[in-house]
């Protein structure tokens, strides 16, 4: 076992119905929000996680989510005639029959099969790529399109709710607690003034969410990158598709991270966008509402607006929600979510125009 690995981790595994005598046990450091380690036994590999009960501050709920999900569409890709092992995360129980262990320090873990042969991707302009990115969003959609939304909740309130968010952002530049407003005026200026873009969509079904479906959340196998599914499920609640695909296209069609310090190097992938609406409409197109056509590219806009201001307002408030690993990080990320949304503003029509 990696000597790196916590005790409250290790201590966790045990409690799991794991297939076979473990082999070994390592941390994975890739995530940001969950503690993650891969459990490698004689008969399988398994991801053993402790939530963040900091972020989700409602882990039952979440949990609750994420087993009424996976369950369902476990039972749907077997039905379609998929490989439900690789196509869809799979809760392990624990030894006494639930979805997740709770220690005595009220720490809640779970148990993932691993997805055999597939890999992630932290970015990418290929376009073969994108389509599937695209195509597997779709397909998460469509498999849960008659999912009984009665039984799931909202774990995190508001989390899309663009309009409060601008208040809370309009509310820190006024207060100016850490006395940063005037190293970014302008950039205050911007939000307000495309303050039309933090309305509520109406006329939009309500659909299950991901709320996180970049291109580092889907799965896709080592030798065809076929896209095999989406990962990352602890947002999973009602909303908007129009919001999942902004909200990946925002990422997924940038050509520099969110943290780039040039905005030279950032700029909206336009081609990109092609692909990955693309293979979205492959599958999305037969079930999507006439308003959740028109919306899909305004999404997308809206997406880069409000994940740019929550950047905007954490630099406000003294870098207290986002992880930074420089002062002006905040700073950075929003510029550079200002850069794509000039730049997705300026070609909106030819963005349109591939819907229709």
């Amino acid at each position: 076992m990696d000597r790196s690995v916590p005790s409250f981790i290790s201590n966790a595994i045990g409690h799991f119905l794991l297939e076979g005598p473990i082999l070994s046990v390592f941390q994975n450091y890739s995530g940001h929000i969950n503690d993650t380690c891969v459990v490698t036994t004689t008969e399988r590999k398994y991801i053993v996680q402790r939530l963040n009960t900091a972020v989700f501050t409602n882990p039952r709920a979440v949990m609750s989510n994420v087993k009424a999900v996976t369950d369902f569409l476990y039972g749907v890709i077997k039905k379609r005639g998929g490989d439900a092992t690789r196509e869809t995360l799979r809760l392990v129980n624990t030894v006494d029959g639930r979805s997740f262990y709770q220690d005595v320090k009220g720490n809640i873990f779970r148990c993932f099969l691993f997805i055999p042969r597939a890999v992630t991707f932290t970015s990418t302009d290929d376009p073969a790529i994108l389509f599937e990115a695209g195509r597997c969003l779709g397909q998460f959609e469509k498999d849960l399109a008659s999912f009984p939304m009665k039984s799931l909740r909202e774990t995190i309130p508001d989390f899309h709710a663009t309009g409060k968010r601008y208040f809370t952002f309009i509310t820190a530049a006024k207060k100016d607690p850490f006395k940063r407003l005037a190293s970014c005026i302008e950039d205050v200026e911007f939000f307000a003034e495309n303050r039309s873009l933090a309305s509520p969509p109406k006329g939009l079904p309500l659909r299950v969410a991901h709320y996180d479906p970049k291109l580092t959340n889907v799965m896709f196998d080592e030798k065809t990158h076929q896209a095999l599914a989406l990962i990352d499920l602890d947002t999973v609640m009602p909303g908007y598709s129009a919001f999942d695909f902004g909200d990946a296209i925002r990422y997924d069609c940038s050509s520099g991270d969110e943290g780039e310090v040039d905005q030279k190097k950032v700029t909206f992938l336009f081609e990109s966008y092609k692909a990955f609406l693309k293979g979205y409409l492959s599958v999305a197109r037969p079930f999507l509402t006439a308003e959740e056509f028109r919306y899909l590219s305004h999404g997308a806009l809206q997406m880069t607006y409000e994940c740019g201001m929550r950047f905007l307002t954490d630099y406000l408030l003294g870098d207290v929600y986002f992880k930074i690993d420089r002062p002006l990080m905040n700073l950075d990320r929003a510029r550079n979510h200002e850069k794509l949304l000039r730049e997705m503003l300026a070609q909106k029509e030819k963005m349109d125009s591939l819907i229709g």
